[in-house]
């Protein structure tokens, strides 16, 4: 990302997917919207690194599950939206 304008889209999908996706429905049970800010900007800051949908499935369940459950987040689990 060459710009903070850049930094700021990235942050706007990433966010979209995450919150679409709602692992264990933290902002459906009432969460904050700002829930998953963290764990999005550090898949943002990933996102260089990111090659393929595998490299993006990896990354999604490597800083989810820091956070969370590590086996409720295997990139098994994180596939359909680390494709995204």
């Amino acid at each position: 990302m060459k710009t903070k304008k850049d930094y700021k889209y990235a942050q706007f999908v990433v966010k979209k997917d995450i919150d679409a996706w709602d692992p264990y429905a933290l902002l459906e049970g009432g969460a904050s919207d700002d829930e998953f800010t963290s764990e999005i900007d550090q898949i943002v800051r990933q996102l260089p690194k990111i090659k393929s949908e595998d490299d993006a499935v990896q990354a999604l369940s490597m800083v989810m599950s820091c956070t969370f459950e590590k086996e409720n987040l295997t990139p098994e689990k994180c596939t359909a939206v680390g494709k995204e």
